[in-house]
């Protein structure tokens, strides 16, 4: 019987699935041989799962006189928070796997994973192509 607290724990993360979080797919991709171009590894399923998109975009604001020679930046940081009990052991996302945003088609890779010791993945994502 799990305890109290990881079933709060439980119920926050389907709670916060449930207000904000939106439809993925999950593609398991694996390097061909020879570093070639990447395929669905077939060891792992594509499927569909829920996450909370997270968007940290910042564009950098030059002012009064350094404005002619300051360098503007755009930084993004894309983060998916994702329940690691969506999949089943073996079949959690890893560096260089996919995820499709349904709602508007954009694919991005996996570039890092890091746990928040709360049940949570939180996926760092690097965009890929926009699907029309």
């Amino acid at each position: 019987m799990p305890s109290m607290f990881a079933a709060l724990e439980d119920a926050a993360s389907a709670t916060w699935d449930a207000t904000f979080g939106e439809p993925f797919e999950f593609r398991p991709m694996v390097a061909a041989a020879g570093g070639g171009r990447r395929t669905v590894d077939g060891s792992r399923s594509v499927k569909s799962v829920t996450g909370v998109f997270d968007d940290r975009s910042f564009n950098s604001e030059a002012l009064g006189a350094v404005e002619r020679t300051a360098t503007l930046i755009t930084m993004r940081h894309v983060y998916l928070w994702i329940a690691r009990s969506q999949f089943t052991a073996g079949q959690e996302p890893r560096r260089l796997d996919r995820f499709r945003r349904t709602g508007t088609g954009t694919v991005y890779d996996v570039s890092e994973i890091q746990e928040d010791g709360e049940g949570r993945l939180k996926i760092r994502l690097s965009q890929v192509s926009k699907e029309a």
